[in-house]
């Protein structure tokens, strides 16, 4: 973990979570959230960081396997959905960015630093996942985000 426990949180609890989703390992919630617990979170608090950092990526998670599974069912390709959906995630990503940062520091008060640090995380996997997403398909946004 990190020496300040805020911004190691905010990297469990955004990049580690989004990274295990997007690479289809099952419940990056239960895997997240006892390492914020160790780093001194309340456990509810712990929870609820654990599922705001990882449901930015839950559409293109399980390497894409919700968008493709659901091209099996209209008239639109998988990458014609990634790129229909990706504006969304990345205006909505923002939001549970600003949500996490607010948990975060109400379990761990602390000054202001954390909210450049969270704009800087959102920033470096919101725009890659976009891209990746517009450029590539729905298959490794969330995985290649990182």
């Amino acid at each position: 973990m990190h020496p300040d426990p805020r911004l190691g949180a905010l990297m469990v609890a955004w990049f580690f979570a989004l990274f295990l989703e997007g690479g289809g390992l099952r419940h990056p919630v239960a895997l997240a959230a006892p390492f914020l617990v160790a780093a001194g979170f309340p456990p509810v608090q712990a929870v609820v960081a654990a599922m705001l950092g990882h449901a930015a990526g839950v559409s293109f998670g399980a390497i894409g396997t919700p968008v493709l599974a659901q091209s099996a069912l209209v008239d639109y390709s998988g990458s014609e959905l990634a790129r229909a959906t990706v504006p969304y995630h990345v205006v909505l990503g923002g939001l549970l960015m600003t949500a996490l940062i607010i948990t975060i520091r109400s379990a761990l008060p602390g000054t202001q630093r954390l909210w450049t640090w969270g704009i800087l995380a959102a920033v470096s996997f919101l725009v890659p996942y976009g891209l990746i997403a517009v450029f590539i398909g729905p298959e490794l946004p969330t995985l290649g985000a990182h």
